[in-house]
């Protein structure tokens, strides 16, 4: 009798084996990072590693951003991956859009910690793979309960394991994380096939001025590289964070150095404002330029010099436009990082309203210099920075 228990265990674990192995030889294979909410990139792949069909009906993914269940006659054919994303994007046969699935759920987050996970559960809600990044091993997302709460039946409780269940893949990756992460002979890591190891773009001379009732920003990018817009954004004095203002559309790719303008209408006399440029490449790295300030100050006898920069390594000119409401003396000079004078760029009487030029053709060294204007009322400065 004892002999006949021990057999028909052996045969369960054999078959258990069996069936679930199966399962297992399904896994989680590629994962674009990126906010549900927000960014169309975010995709999930699964990866059939069989000889055969699998049927993945009822399975369930769990992320901290979303909780999906997958429908009925979700089949994978043999070594062929499934595409989870928020729309189809190339319309295939082996794509699932999440927002055509009735038991899809929106999660609100519970802490702002950077890092993600995905855990797939079979039918029987036992876990199949499970992936997570983050900064550090141990991070205050996991574990956790998640409740999911789906069209035809009662709410299921999911159980997400601390870090140490040996069902976890880790990959470390701080403080930003990449966004296009892939599984190779069983290690989860940053895609080789990640066209853009590079910045988008890079951005200088950022420069603000106003004249008349309009902020004029002018800037420069060095290169671009699948960069297709550039977004403006205002910070009033007072205000806590940053507004966009506008998309500017830019050139895309172009390796030659290319010139933007923005002009805001929509402000206040005789305010502070502060303005920055960024761009999203496609793997959602933020590039940022520096950020400018600016004043629409009306008062009479109103001076503003505006400064534009040659990055050409064998000039590297600076060309200085300034502007006096009134007529007035003008004193301009050069100064390196230490203050000490480089040249008197300008000395003389400016007539009133009128625009004025100055072209400091001399070759400058690398680094940090400052440009100082006297007037009849105030003294104006205005640091530059050779690149």
């Amino acid at each position: 009798m004892r002999t006949d228990i021990r057999g028909f265990v052996f045969f369960l674990l054999f078959i258990s084996s069996f069936y679930f192995g199966k399962a297992q030889s399904v896994y989680l294979s590629k994962y674009v990072s990126g906010n549900y909410l927000t960014d169309s990139r975010h995709q999930l792949e699964l990866f059939n590693a069989t000889e055969d069909y699998q049927n993945l009906s009822g399975y369930t993914i769990v992320t901290r951003q979303y909780v999906l269940t997958l429908p009925n006659n979700t089949i994978i054919p043999p070594q062929s991956s499934l595409s989870l994303s928020k729309s189809r994007k190339g319309k295939g046969s082996f794509e699932l859009a999440y927002d055509e699935m009735k038991d899809f759920m929106i999660r609100i987050s519970t802490t702002d910690e950077i890092g993600d996970y995905v855990v797939m559960f079979n039918r029987y809600f036992r876990i199949v793979d499970a992936f997570y990044y983050a900064p550090r091993p141990r991070v205050e997302f996991l574990s956790e309960k998640v409740d999911f709460f789906p069209y035809q039946r009662d709410k299921i409780t999911f159980d997400i394991p601390t870090e140490s269940a040996s069902v976890w893949n880790f990959l470390q990756m701080a403080p930003d994380p990449a966004v296009f992460f892939v599984k190779i002979n069983g290690t989860w890591r940053v895609t080789s096939k990640r066209k853009n190891m590079f910045p988008a773009t890079a951005y200088t001379s950022v420069d603000a001025k106003y004249v008349e009732g309009i902020v004029t920003l002018k800037w420069v990018s060095k290169f671009e590289e699948d960069c297709f817009t550039h977004i403006v954004e205002r910070k009033a004095e007072g205000e806590s964070s940053f507004k966009q203002l506008e998309a500017v559309p830019a050139k895309g790719n172009s390796q030659a150095i290319e010139r933007y303008a923005f002009y805001d209408e929509t402000i206040g006399k005789n305010q502070t404002y502060q303005y920055r440029v960024y761009n999203v490449d496609k793997f959602g790295n933020v590039i940022e330029s520096e950020e400018v300030e600016v004043k629409t100050e009306e008062a009479s006898g109103d001076f503003s010099m505006n400064v534009i920069l040659s990055t050409q390594l064998a000039s590297r000119e600076v060309n200085i436009r300034f502007f006096s409401r009134k007529s007035q003396q003008v004193g301009i000079k050069l100064l390196d990082e230490q203050f000490r004078e480089l040249s008197i760029l300008f000395s003389d009487t400016v007539e009133a309203n009128s625009q004025n030029l100055i072209k400091y053709t001399q070759p400058l060294p690398l680094g940090k210099y400052y440009l100082i204007a006297d007037t009849e009322q105030r003294r104006f400065y205005k640091e530059i920075t050779i690149r």
